[in-house]
């Protein structure tokens, strides 16, 4: 039987190899090129390139020491270690040289040509920054180090025991700083070393004045635990592992400088939001600061919160700290609140002292161009006239350098009373301020009272404005602006002022027992000249002045004394001072050159008519002024005489009229050698006085702008004759106390 055989399947298709493998092989390509990206690869070969372009580019050497490390996620590249050489004109060969170097790099500007680092770390870095003469930096990458496009631009920087140098041998500048991290036994030590030079130096400076300082303003704190001491702030920085620390010294635009702060750690930084916490105490020459607070952006700040406590012996020296022109002050402290908004920086709710005088208040600063600007308001409850003076030139308290005048020089005797102290307008076209000033009382002004100033101190483009400013002076006021033009020379130097109800009693002297005066003196002045100081001005200036008065009354015995009459003055003396009324008085004066001369000059009473004749030359300030009272009543015992008033005005002397008094004296001793009886005869007054017309001259100086006022209201002029004892002429009643507006 044939055999039949089944009919076999058909062979089953190959798979080819290479399919089988290809999952594989990508697989281990996304493999490769993970790891490719994720680990660093060393490029030791493009340390040539990479140095070779750099100098190309900038003109200076660059080379990479150590390895050269890669990374492409992130994008970053780090070297065993690195130097950059400066420019030909800097200080020193190499900008920096740093042990260890790693930078992480933008990727789409660096598509575009363009480097931006957006982290960098240093280990133990030494970099030297410096700008010369000409504005170069050697920080900037082009060739002539002046384009600032082109530096590399860094958005965070971590530095690791590194130094830092900073120089400006233009301005006499250069310090080193010396960058650490501590743990946190090493941080506390460091804050505690930190506070207390810083708290004796305080102590030293500010002696128990600045009692306002030690506390300003406890409600304005800022935020974070920060603490205030006289001279001192400290607590911002709380005792943490890695803390940065600070040390600096050198010279800053010629003066001797130390610093140290303490901060978060670096690494902080790397968050531009987060507001970093800091605490710094600073000394140039003899000013002192500290500060603790918090800022956000340290390298670029965008916002701030930090007590700060301030000192030194001027003011001024500020200018040569941060080239801004404040002025020359007496030693002050002072000690608030610092807040950074939009661009403008706030010192808020501080106290203090300058020299004697207590301050407060609230100031602005904004830096913009051409000048920054200074706006605020400054109150002082009592304020010494000698230490607001020399911001308006009155007297050279301390030079630039803050060094106090010699004690010698502050006690010598003084020759002029026009203030000589040259105005230091150099600075004014540093800073422009919009700054009220007010005190409640103002001191060292003689014996007159002045209080309520208000001042408003504009500088603007140079020029100089105190306008409106006001003061209460002999229970009246003093309104006025004082205008200084910086851009002529010498200064242009404008005043105009006007006095309202100023009494009488304040300003002319007792004698003895005698009744103080009333009357309400009104006035103007109005000044224009040329000069560098306000004694040079005067000296050479053109303008007027006015002083009137109404009615009001003076002691029968100052007026009897002045006119040498004998015999009236001891009975006031002896049976009690009585008043004379004043009917009107008038002193109306042309400056011409710095000479001024009285134009009309009388004081009228219902007893005596005087009248000033001469002049004052405010160019060496000598007097040449004559007295002449003219009596209204007989008198039987009189050596009544003009008075010339000569001398200076430091030193004025009061002399009677030789010739009169030859002429009276003499005759007395002539007919007593004929006859004893007669001897008396040319010492009898006739009282050829006679009354002004008070109507038409205080109606004359109404209409110039001097409007006289009566201290006393009008009445029956048989009420003051009974009081004197004489006939009054527009006479007037005696009240029991002037009015004051």
């Amino acid at each position: 039987m044939p055999t039949t055989r089944a009919p076999s399947s058909p062979p089953h298709p190959s798979t080819p190899r290479c399919a089988r493998k290809g999952p594989w092989i990508a697989l281990a390509v996304v493999v490769a090129l993970a790891i490719a990206l994720a680990v660093p690869w060393r490029v030791n070969f493009l340390r040539g390139v990479i140095g070779e372009k750099v100098t190309q580019m900038t003109g200076r050497r660059f080379s990479v020491e150590g390895d050269l490390w890669w990374r492409w996620i992130p994008m970053r590249f780090s070297a065993g270690g690195m130097t950059f050489a400066n420019p030909g004109w800097a200080g020193r060969p190499q900008m920096i040289t740093v042990k260890e170097a790693s930078a992480r790099i933008a990727f789409w500007p660096l598509l575009k040509g363009r480097v931006e680092l957006l982290n960098v770390r240093f280990v133990q870095p030494d970099l030297w920054l410096e700008v010369d003469g000409q504005g170069r930096r050697n920080w900037y990458l082009d060739r002539q180090q002046s384009d600032r496009e082109s530096r590399v631009t860094i958005e965070e920087v971590e530095l690791d025991q590194g130094r830092v140098t900073y120089a400006e041998p233009a301005r006499q500048t250069q310090v080193v700083v010396q960058l650490s991290t501590l743990d946190a036994q090493a941080a506390d030590a460091a804050l505690r070393a930190a506070s207390e030079p810083a708290n004796k130096d305080a102590d030293e400076q500010t002696g128990d004045a600045p009692a306002a300082a030690s506390g300003a303003s406890a409600a304005a704190r800022p935020a974070g635990p920060a603490s205030l001491a006289a001279g001192r702030v400290e607590g911002a920085v709380r005792v943490q592992e890695g803390r940065l620390q600070a040390q600096a010294s050198g010279r800053w635009r010629g003066l001797p400088l130390t610093a140290s702060a303490l901060g978060d750690p670096v690494l902080q930084l790397r968050d531009a939001s987060k507001p970093y916490t800091f605490q710094i105490n600073a000394r140039v020459a003899d000013t002192r600061a500290s500060a603790a607070g918090t800022v956000t952006r340290l390298t670029d700040p965008e916002s701030a919160d930090l007590r700060v406590a301030v000192s030194g012996p001027s003011v001024g020296q500020w200018y040569r700290i941060i080239g801004v022109g404040l002025p020359d002050t007496p030693p002050y402290s002072t000690a608030g609140r610092v807040r950074l908004s939009r661009g403008v920086w706030h010192y808020e709710d501080f106290t203090g002292r300058v020299g004697a005088s207590d301050v407060r208040g609230n100031l602005a600063f904004e830096d913009r161009d051409p000048r920054p600007r200074l706006a605020g308001r400054l109150i002082s409850r009592q304020m010494r006239l000698r230490d607001l003076g020399p911001s308006l030139g009155t007297e050279p308290v301390a030079s630039d350098s803050g060094a106090a005048k010699p004690a010698a020089a502050a006690s010598e005797p003084r020759t002029r009373v026009l203030p000589t102290g040259r105005i230091n307008a150099k600075k004014w076209d540093t800073l422009d301020a919009d700054v009220w000033i007010e005190a409640q009382e103002v001191h060292d002004v003689g014996q007159l009272t002045l209080d309520h100033l208000k001042m408003h101190v504009l500088l603007q483009d140079g020029k100089l404005a105190l306008d409106p400013a006001s003061l209460g002076v002999a229970g009246g006021q003093v309104k006025g602006a004082l205008r200084i033009d910086s851009g002529a020379d010498p200064l242009a130097i404008r005043v105009n002022a006007s006095f309202s109800r100023l009494k009488l009693d304040e300003l002319v002297p007792r004698v003895g027992g005698s009744q103080p005066a009333i009357g309400a003196i009104t006035g103007k002045v109005q000044l224009a000249g040329r000069g560098n100081s306000y004694a040079q001005m005067l000296a050479g200036a053109d303008g007027d002045a006015q002083l009137a008065m109404g009615r009001g009354r003076i002691s029968n015995l100052l007026l009897e004394l002045a006119g040498l009459d004998a015999a009236e003055a001891l009975k006031f003396w002896v049976g009690g001072d009585r008043e004379s009324d004043v009917r009107c008085a008038l002193i109306d004066t042309q400056v011409e050159r710095g000479l001024m001369r009285a134009r009309t000059a009388i004081f009228d009473t219902s007893d005596t008519l005087v009248r000033l004749e001469g002049t004052v030359n405010l160019r060496d300030e000598a007097l040449d002024l004559t007295v002449k009272p003219a009596p209204k009543d007989p008198s039987p015992l009189s050596l009544r005489v003009p008075i010339h008033v000569r001398g200076t005005l430091a030193d004025p002397r009061v002399i009677p009229d030789r010739t009169g008094l030859l002429l009276r004296g003499g005759g007395a001793v002539l007919l007593g050698l004929v006859t004893p009886w007669a001897a008396w005869l040319p010492l009898i007054e006739t009282g050829p006085g006679e009354d002004s017309d008070c109507g038409a001259l205080l109606k004359r100086a109404s209409e110039e702008g001097v409007k006289a006022v009566n201290a006393t209201p009008a009445s029956s002029a048989a009420d003051s004759s009974k009081g004197s004892g004489k006939a009054a002429k527009g006479a007037t009643t005696h009240p029991a106390s002037a009015p004051r507006r």
